[in-house]
């Protein structure tokens, strides 16, 4: 904790990596929100701020002139206070049934608990990793009937970060990848039938939830269907904010692993964001070894 010019600099720890926050704020005091005993629960931090000034005058003389100077020193006093968070979460839905029989489950998990949703110590101001509270869906589980399979679906996080600076710069990245394992239970066990992989940008917060990338195995674990994004950040129209829209998007389709179709669509936009123009571009691979289909459209709206 730091004291200059009438600011106060405040670093502190969350019990595993230090720093994950570096505050500047206004003297006499500020408050922040924090995990600072690591039960994944928000504490409040609060610093209350007084300047004492001290002030010797001295008496120069030169000849027949006397000049006076006063030299200030000054003497910051600092209170640190936390307020750590009891509360228990009960304002989360864990648990809806119905008489039919039909029921969902889901499962919560802090984020500090879950391996790979934060990476401490990576990256460079300002891409830092997010350790604030969190607790996230881990688990699904789902069933339409009493006699029916269950149907659970396991959610995994990679990677959390945040984008440190001025308010017009700071903001939630979110995570680099989400990864669902969908699966079904029944009497002989458990099976997974199907995995998607979600790969998100995190170089700016105006990409946070907009995917990079989606990936869809089936119960092998074969791929079978991909699709990627080509994005661009541009100012809006009137207000001059920012938004991030599509410049082309990529789909391609497997059978068993091997690519079998390939679909590019490239998008224009006017001035006011609308889509006016859209390409497609077509390939389809019949088999390996007869012949390649290829079309070409073009949409354009007036």
């Amino acid at each position: 904790m730091s004291f200059y010019e009438g600011k106060v600099r405040v670093s502190y720890s969350d019990g595993r990596s230090y720093p994950s926050y570096d505050v500047q704020k206004d003297a006499p005091g500020f408050y922040q929100v924090a995990d600072i005993n690591g039960d994944g629960k928000a504490d409040i931090v609060g610093l209350g701020l007084t300047e004492k000034v001290k002030q010797t005058p001295i008496l120069l003389t030169q000849g027949f002139f006397v000049d006076s100077e006063k030299f200030s020193e000054y003497e910051p006093n600092a209170g640190f206070a936390v307020l750590h968070t009891e509360k228990v979460e009960t304002d989360v839905i864990s648990q809806v049934t119905s008489s039919d029989g039909k029921e969902i489950k889901i499962t919560y998990t802090l984020k500090d608990d879950v391996d790979g949703t934060v990476k401490p110590n990576t990256g460079e101001y300002p891409n830092l990793p997010d350790t604030s509270p969190e607790a996230l869906v881990t688990q699904v589980e789902s069933k339409s009937g009493t006699d029916s399979p269950v149907n659970k679906t396991t959610y995994k996080y990679e990677d959390k970060r945040y984008m440190e600076g001025t308010e017009d710069e700071l903001g939630d990245m979110g995570f680099k990848t989400v990864t669902k394992v969908h699966s079904q239970i029944t009497d002989e066990g458990e099976k997974v039938t199907a995995t998607e992989v979600t790969e998100y940008n995190q170089n700016d917060p105006f990409d946070y939830g907009k995917p990079v990338s989606m990936k869809e195995y089936n119960e092998e674990g074969n791929l079978q269907h991909v699709t990627t994004f080509n994005r661009e950040k541009v100012a809006t129209s009137p207000n001059g904010t920012y938004t991030v829209r599509v410049k082309s998007e990529d789909n391609a389709i497997y059978e068993n692993g091997n690519l079998l179709f390939t679909n590019n669509r490239t998008y224009t936009y006017d001035a006011n964001g609308n889509i006016t123009k859209e390409v497609s571009s077509s390939l389809l691979l019949m088999t390996e070894k007869f012949h390649k289909l290829t079309t070409n459209t073009t949409k354009t709206v007036l």
